[in-house]
């Protein structure tokens, strides 16, 4: 599998080996800022973020916000740009639109990335272009009692933000509070903004605390006879703990009777784990983290040999997750002499650091052990196992 990736890589990279890699960061300032505005770039793929580097070209610049005209421009990149920055006023629906080229009503056809790339040789007709359809997008407001209570998405990785906007289509949320039983509710968002109001129970241990003998004791909620506090510390932030074997959701320290209990700890971006806990005569107190799925990374690079001849590396990496420890399979296929070199490594992931051990095989009977580290920035994986600082860029795993 790993070969015939390398071959794929080898294909679609040469063709790119001296492309011009000339690239510009743009950063948008949208007035007024409470108006939560999203901003998309709409002739391209990458969502927009600030600082996005893009190469020379036009790019379909849209800024949406509820309650506000569409803001519209085309951003030029020339050769020679450096950072560019825009400054967008966005104009209230109940104001008269005005007579600007940057208010649009409707989406004009874009222009499609190949036809704005200089150096493509490909020429499409634009009226064959067929523009995206506008992204609609409604806000989401969860009231809870009691109002401290925690809002999160299950089985998705985005964190929940009150009055944020969200595409259409459905959403499951759990509402979480010490002390009370967790609730479950779908949201369907089809054509209107929704708001949702969640009231939370008491648990049965913290009704007791109400209770005649127990009035005017200490606030500290009692623990049913016979059962135990359970605490998880769960990693990431967001994750849903599930018991399976009494089919309800954790909430933190909960109480349980003794017994055998699997949870199915989840989110999406992340491997679900299931985890046996035992209870037995004593409060359980527990970290749980959870794994990311493997990461995978590929570059090149142009050498000299000494005969004077031309070769180029290329690089091929994936890194398999076990909570905080890693395992790195890394590759290096020498064209044209067709050699692959193939390394495996084992360490520890300390934040965005990997400290990494491995043995380098010569031949059939000498091996040598290197002690090196690698580094994960802003979703790139920064090497120099072969001698020279590499920059890989991420790839998918399949």
């Amino acid at each position: 599998m790993y070969k015939l990736f390398t071959y794929i890589l080898l294909l679609t990279t040469l063709n790119t080996v001296y492309a011009n890699s000339e690239v510009h960061r743009l950063y948008v300032d949208v007035f007024p800022a409470e108006a939560n505005a999203k901003i998309f770039i709409w002739n391209i793929k990458p969502k927009f973020r600030q600082g996005i580097e893009l190469k020379v070209g036009r790019y379909d610049l849209r800024v949406q916000a509820k309650g506000y005209h569409t803001w519209r421009k085309w951003i030029e990149l020339k050769s020679g740009d450096v950072d560019v920055f825009e400054q967008v006023d966005l104009v209230p629906l109940n104001q008269p639109k005005p007579a600007s080229a940057n208010i649009i009503d409707e989406a004009p056809q874009p222009i499609s990335p190949l036809a704005t790339n200089p150096s493509s040789d490909i020429q499409i007709s634009l009226d064959s272009v067929t523009p995206p359809p506008e992204i609609e997008e409604y806000i989401l407001t969860v009231e809870t009692i009691p109002s401290d209570a925690k809002v999160q998405f299950i089985n998705s990785n985005q964190v929940f933000e009150q009055d944020m906007f969200l595409k259409a289509g459905r959403y499951k949320l759990l509402v979480s509070r010490n002390g009370y039983a967790s609730q479950e509710h779908d949201v369907n968002i089809t054509n209107d903004d929704v708001e949702l109001k969640v009231i939370l129970s008491l648990s049965m241990s913290s009704m007791s605390a109400f209770l005649p003998q127990n009035r005017g004791k200490a606030l500290a909620i009692p623990i049913p006879k016979n059962q135990y506090t359970l605490d998880l510390d769960v990693k990431p932030e967001g994750a849903v703990v599930k018991i399976l074997t009494t089919n309800q959701l954790y909430s933190p320290n909960m109480t349980l009777a003794p017994g055998k209990y699997v949870l199915r700890v989840e989110k999406q971006g992340y491997v679900t784990r299931r985890e046996l806990i035992e209870i037995k005569n004593q409060n359980i107190k527990k970290t749980i983290e959870l794994s990311q799925p493997p990461m995978c990374f590929y570059g090149q690079s142009q050498k000299q040999s000494p005969s004077g001849e031309k070769l180029y590396n290329f690089y091929s990496v994936r890194l398999n997750f076990y909570q905080n420890f890693v395992e790195v399979h890394y590759y290096i296929q020498t064209m044209p002499l067709g050699v692959t070199s193939h390394y495996e490594f084992k360490g520890i992931r300390r934040g965005d650091d990997l400290e990494l051990i491995g043995l380098l095989k010569y031949g059939s009977d000498t091996q040598e052990e290197l002690k090196t580290h690698m580094s994960l920035r802003d979703g790139k994986l920064i090497e120099a196992i072969s001698g020279d600082r590499q920059v890989l860029q991420p790839t998918s795993c399949n």
